[in-house]
């Protein structure tokens, strides 16, 4: 876990996307999200497996939510400036469940990981990313 982190006092950020695709997101404690995602027809790919478009966007939003809790204002603004992402298992169903945490602050980037498990506890993907600090306009 990173140094310092600050209190979060707020709601996680909620969006139509995030409700769209069903990803339910919870911060235990600042720099540190969990998720879960109950894994529907609709995001499988003609494969039949879950479409790797979507473990990059759980994993983006837990890291994401991470950060937005470590940083502990509701203003900050910050992009997801690179993502590596390694796809372990392939998942056809049932729940998957994420952790994501913040691993580093420096001045202008934070960085994080996170992984997803499926319903056996299977590691089924891992990501680290690098965010970086937007200018906020005074």
């Amino acid at each position: 876990m990173a140094d310092n982190p600050s209190d979060a006092p707020f709601k996680l950020p909620e969006t139509y996307f995030t409700r769209y695709l069903g990803i339910q997101t919870a911060s235990p404690e600042p720099g540190r999200t969990t998720a879960k995602l109950e894994v529907q027809p609709e995001h499988l790919n003609v494969a039949g497996a879950m479409h790797g478009g979507l473990f990059m966007t759980l994993l983006d939003t837990l890291m994401g939510h991470a950060v937005f809790t470590y940083l502990g204002d509701p203003a900050a603004r910050f992009a997801t400036s690179s993502m590596t992402t390694h796809f372990l298992e392939a998942v056809r169903g049932g729940t998957l469940t994420g952790e994501g945490r913040v691993v580093k602050k420096g001045e202008l980037y934070v960085a994080a990981e996170a992984e997803l498990r499926d319903g056996e506890d299977r590691l089924a993907a891992t990501a680290e990313a690098i965010f970086t600090m937007l200018r906020t306009e005074s």
